[in-house]
């Protein structure tokens, strides 16, 4: 049924993996398993915030998140690219021809979220692509917020 999984993970803005890329990924390997898919796992940066010093890279975080994948011995691939998440994601979703994205769903609190939207809502009106989104319980939306990066900027570029 799935032969190519795309999972978007945020990274750049929180100090920790957050319960929903977590999540996110733990769905995505249970799927890949089952499937025989090929994941491609991707994390987008903004062009318009730089990193955070002296903490750790996207590639780390990423290389922490996917462990288990290459311990399950999934056909894999990382991607990190510049740009607008939410058009990154589906982009990169036509480009590898994925047949299902899964994403965390963070739920932050900012203007931007409640006027704009979030990469999900938009991924969801975009992309002919089916989408699985992990949500937050409750106690996992309090623990990402506290895993936010202070420094970094509440503007952040969503859709």
């Amino acid at each position: 049924m799935h032969k190519r999984i795309l999972l978007s993970v945020a990274v750049q803005r929180f100090n920790e993996l957050t319960p929903q890329a977590l999540g996110a990924r733990d769905i995505t390997l249970e799927l890949a398993k089952a499937y025989g898919a090929k994941v491609y796992v991707l994390s987008v940066l903004s062009r318009l915030v730089a990193p955070v010093e002296g903490g750790e890279t996207t590639e780390e975080k990423l290389k922490r998140l996917i462990e288990p994948m290459l311990a399950a011995k999934l056909d894999l691939e990382t991607i990190i690219r510049d740009g607008i998440p939410a058009k990154v994601i589906i982009e990169l979703a036509e480009e590898k021809q994925a047949d299902l994205i899964v994403i965390g769903a963070h739920t932050k609190k900012a203007v931007l979220d409640l006027s704009l939207g979030g990469v999900a809502a938009s991924i969801l009106k975009n992309t002919p692509v089916r989408v699985i989104l992990v949500g937050p319980s409750k106690e996992e939306a309090r623990k990402s917020r506290d895993l936010l990066i202070p420094e970094y900027p509440e503007i952040f570029p969503y859709i």
